[in-house]
């Protein structure tokens, strides 16, 4: 009998360790999904002033921030580097945002990209429904306690994404794609950082020139009506009902000038956030948006620019997915 009941404790032993085990992943799963969420809802809403490398995919290449953040006061980012840039400030009070660049005395205004932003709820539930979340070493960043936190994509040409994120304030203190095969990008990285600092908000107020030039952006506007939209940019625009690797669209708008518009399709997967830009070669007189390039053209004399913080797999995978959804030239 002894031999049976040893076995039958072991049983029991073993049984208790292997609940032991899923509780204890349980909980680090939902202590990675925490600070997840908390990164995302503190991204624009601590209170803190930064120095960092920001990877931007618009202008293809690594830029020096420093910015500051205040849950009222907003936003105020000022480049550093490149020097070509360097003259460049930006406000966003989560209304408006302002640029201003100091050697052309030019102020540029337009509607906050802030209010098109997804419910952080909403975006976590799409990062589960592609990623799986998991705990890693905790490190030290600009002098801060960081847990990292490693987000696997269930599609593997996605690539794994690494956040670092303060123990305390639960920001993102880096942010790096992990490709095969291919060197680590980091599309964002702090170099220094003071939490609460003693501000006001004038702080977050531009000090322009006398008499600059005021250029007022027209748009985004969210497109609700699609026949009204094509009418305006001369097209219909091509908006797949479905997308590969998990990616869905967030928003349809047009934006541009108010005699020339184009449509900025918005789609992410809950980490990568990727624009298709759409416009018309006859409304452009042959010419394109300023700053854009175009990918591909269709038949119809429509232009395709695509950009966002994805592999380059990924890009050229949702516009051809874009190419091939029905489209309508002009007039037709």
């Amino acid at each position: 009998m002894r031999p049976q009941l040893q076995g039958r404790t072991e049983n029991k032993a073993a049984c208790l360790a292997a609940l032991l085990l899923t509780c204890s992943a349980a909980r680090a799963q939902d202590q990675a999904k925490d600070y997840i969420l908390q990164a995302i809802q503190n991204h624009h809403r601590s209170h803190a002033s930064f120095l960092y490398e920001y990877l931007s995919p618009e202008a293809g290449t690594t830029l020096l921030l420093r910015q500051k953040v205040h849950p009222r006061f907003g936003i105020k980012v000022r480049v550093i580097f490149p020097i070509t840039m360097a003259d460049t400030e930006v406000t966003d009070d989560g209304k408006i945002l302002r640029s201003y660049s100091r050697d052309l005395n030019v102020l540029q205004t337009q509607v906050s990209p802030l209010k098109f932003e997804p419910d952080p709820e909403k975006r976590l539930n799409l990062i589960l429904a592609n990623y799986d979340l998991k705990l890693g070493k905790t490190g030290v960043i600009a002098g801060r306690s960081v847990q990292k936190v490693f987000i696997i994509p269930k599609h593997r040409a996605s690539g794994k994404r690494v956040w670092h994120v303060d123990e305390e304030e639960r920001v993102i203190m880096r942010s790096e794609l992990i490709e095969p095969g291919r060197p680590v990008q980091r599309h964002l990285n702090v170099l220094h950082v003071k939490f609460h600092p003693k501000d006001k908000r004038a702080d977050y107020r531009l000090h322009t020139k006398s008499a600059p030039t005021i250029h007022e952006n027209w748009g985004p506007m969210v497109i609700t009506n699609l026949d009204e939209a094509s009418d305006k940019i001369g097209f219909r625009p091509r908006i797949p009902l479905r997308l590969p690797y998990g990616f869905q669209v967030e928003s349809r708008q047009l934006v541009g000038e108010k005699d020339q518009p184009f449509a900025a399709i918005r789609v992410s997967d809950g980490m990568a956030s990727v624009t298709v830009y759409q416009w018309s070669i006859k409304l452009f007189e042959g010419k394109n948006p300023r700053g854009l390039m175009p990918d591909r053209e269709d038949a119809n004399g429509t232009r395709y620019s695509v950009f966002g913080n994805a592999p380059q797999a990924i890009l050229d995978t949702i516009l051809a997915k874009f190419l091939t959804s029905a489209a309508r030239p002009w007039n037709d």
